[in-house]
């Protein structure tokens, strides 16, 4: 019996050791999602904003053909896609990894209270306590219930997440209106 429990208690320990390097992996992998996000998104708005400088800048002629608008559009247009599939893309793998992690935080918290317990008996059998089977024991102290993140903070960061995009899209259907707007403003009328 107390091999069995020593047994136990060190895969217990294994398991312990290796989901944290997991968390600790998957939390280098978070932190280089958001840094990727904020420098797509830097750049987006850099390279938007030069296109509309670029675009609404006075021209040396007086008369500038309104015609012309859908090149700094369609410029705009482009990065704007490139940027969008981009971002999805880590953003997506930004919500997954996030909850794998919450997971394995849920994992690695019961795994600990069962090395907690399986210590607690240890200490109990080299003591000469009761000898009673491991595997009954084990399921009257836990039963295995399938523990889900904290939903609210998995909201939270789908609501941090859908404003982002959301002032992202405002920010773009803006720019897009004014390259539109800006280069045929001075087009005579008539």
């Amino acid at each position: 019996m107390r091999n069995r429990i020593e047994k136990a208690l060190q895969t217990s320990r294994n398991q312990y050791k290796e989901l944290t390097n997991i968390i600790h992996k998957q939390e280098k992998k978070i932190q280089f999602l958001e840094t990727k996000a904020l420098h797509l998104s830097m750049f987006y708005i850099a390279s938007q904003l030069l296109i509309f400088l670029s675009s609404s800048k006075p021209s040396s002629s007086a008369y500038r053909p309104c015609g012309n608008w859908w090149k700094p559009f369609f410029i705009s247009l482009s990065i704007a896609v490139v940027f969008g599939l981009n971002f999805t893309t880590t953003i997506i793998k930004y919500v997954r990894t996030k909850y794998e992690q919450d997971r394995n935080f849920i994992d690695q918290e019961e795994n600990y209270q069962q090395m907690a317990y399986l210590e607690r008996r240890h200490r109990t059998t080299t003591d000469g306590g009761s000898t009673g089977s491991l595997e009954v024991d084990m399921s009257k102290a836990y039963t295995l219930l399938q523990v889900q993140p904290d939903m609210f903070a998995v909201y939270q960061r789908y609501a941090h997440l859908g404003t982002s995009v959301a002032v992202l899209l405002a920010f773009t259907a803006l720019v897009l209106h004014a390259c539109r707007s800006s280069v045929c403003a001075d087009a005579p009328l008539g």
